[in-house]
């Protein structure tokens, strides 16, 4: 766990909205580099809490997942089934934590990749006899 840095005095958060205007090929920083201090000495702890420092948390992580089925009756012996699926409907992009290895200050903060897949449908016809 890192140090808070004392003698920073700005905020924690960059750009008022964890790292807004963050793009694939454009890295914004989540984090402050300036407002942590690198590692204590091993075996000893930081004064940066476990969970949630400062009120911190990660990008935000959400997604709509549809399916939809339809049993169709063609005759007496004869039936459909159509079923639609779809993942990430909404097509959402959720990145990654952000990198806190404080021995690498150049990407300290920063939100690097995705984590999650894009919109992925599936569609299926079966007919039964």
């Amino acid at each position: 766990m890192p140090n808070y840095n004392t003698a920073f005095g700005g905020p924690v958060r960059i750009n008022g909205s964890y790292g807004r205007g963050q793009t694939a090929t454009h890295l914004v920083n989540y984090l402050a580099p300036q407002a942590f201090i690198d590692s204590p000495p091993i075996y000893t702890y930081g004064n940066v809490q476990r969970t949630a420092p400062d009120k911190l948390r990660g990008p935000t992580s959400y997604d709509i997942d549809f399916a939809l089925q339809k049993n169709i009756k063609i005759s007496e012996h004869w039936n459909a089934v159509f079923n639609a699926t779809a993942i990430n409907l909404t097509n959402v992009t959720i990145f990654t934590g952000p990198a806190v290895n404080t021995h690498t200050p150049s990407t300290f903060g920063q939100v690097s990749g995705q984590s999650n897949n894009g919109r992925d449908i599936q569609l299926s016809l079966r007919i039964q006899y």
